[in-house]
């Protein structure tokens, strides 16, 4: 099974590895990119995560502009 499952307070998010097309509590909705497995780690769209359970990101930067940090708050 290449599913890739999130699940909490009544939110329950469903990817398939190399697909474009979430399942967020049964609606199918798109991503902007596929989850994909690199190196053996499971990579998924952290943003899009996030932005279902109502978790914040925020980000500090490196000096030459590269993200350095991302803090998640709720």
């Amino acid at each position: 099974n290449n599913a890739v499952v999130a699940e909490g307070n009544g939110t329950k998010v469903v990817m398939t590895i190399g697909s474009k097309v979430a399942v967020v509590n049964g609606a199918e909705v798109a991503l902007d990119v596929a989850p994909q497995i690199v190196n053996s780690r499971t990579i998924v769209p952290v943003g899009f995560i996030t932005g279902n359970f109502g978790i914040n990101p925020t980000f500090t930067y490196n000096a030459d502009g590269t993200i350095a940090d991302i803090l998640f708050t709720k």
